[in-house]
């Protein structure tokens, strides 16, 4: 099943390549992640983290320094469109 993973940037975003990394997310995850902020993004996968890494150009620190994690459980205060976002996508099986 597919889980909700947070890629969180580590950096200030102008320090890197955050365009590269979307870019990258549309070509191996198309419609199923969501920018949130400042080069932080939300993504919808059955990819185990060092996939995710390799897909995204992150693995070798070439677009700046990014954690990706998976997420087993959530709480908190966020923009409403987020909070839809997961409902719609977080069960999804693709």
């Amino acid at each position: 099943m597919a889980e909700i993973v947070l890629i969180t940037n580590l950096e200030d975003a102008a320090k890197t390549d955050v365009a590269k990394i979307e870019q990258n997310l549309e070509a191996n995850y198309p419609g199923k992640y969501r920018a949130i902020k400042n080069g932080n993004f939300i993504l919808v996968s059955k990819d185990v983290t060092k996939d995710i890494t390799a897909k995204l150009g992150i693995f070798d620190g070439g677009v700046g320094m990014f954690l990706v994690s998976r997420v087993s459980a959530y709480f908190g205060f966020g923009p409403g469109e987020i909070w839809e976002w997961i409902s719609l996508n977080g069960d999804d099986d693709g």
